[in-house]
């Protein structure tokens, strides 16, 4: 058996599938954005993240009558360039924080790093980006 997961940006679905490709359970959980009135509509709590996707995971291992033990493997897909910072105990340092985010703008030094191109996929350094996002929060942190 297969668990398939997809972390996307409204909702986080898993399947669960046989051998057979019959599909034997699903379940999915709304993606649990901070309030809208935060001003930070684009974070993501990671508390309430991995709450979510153990609930639909639960929920699709429990339709099936499946224990986790039966897995044989599992596929993850996820939200381009959405990520938080871990400290080194692993304890997250900060929300999640999703490719919709904006508010980075022109503001990060990565948009500025010569020949971006020729060492990634993408021609030039986007606001988008996680890298231009790390290198934004570590100008607003000092270091």
């Amino acid at each position: 058996m297969f668990l398939g997961i997809d972390l996307g940006s409204t909702f986080f679905k898993v399947e669960l599938v046989g051998a057979g490709g019959a599909r034997l359970g699903s379940g999915a959980a709304t993606v649990p954005y901070l309030a809208a009135g935060s001003g930070r509509m684009e974070e993501i709590p990671v508390d309430e993240a991995e709450s979510a996707l153990a609930r639909a995971v639960r929920d699709a291992l429990s339709g099936a009558g499946v224990s986790c033990r039966r897995l044989a493997a599992i596929g993850i897909t996820s939200q381009a360039q959405t990520f938080t910072v871990r400290a080194p105990s692993g304890a997250a340092k900060r929300p999640f924080l999703s490719w919709r985010d904006s508010r980075i703008g022109a503001e990060s030094p990565a948009l500025d790093l010569p020949d971006f191109g020729r060492h990634t996929s993408f021609p030039r350094c986007s606001p988008a980006l996680t890298v231009a996002k790390v290198a934004q929060l570590q100008r607003e942190s000092g270091r």
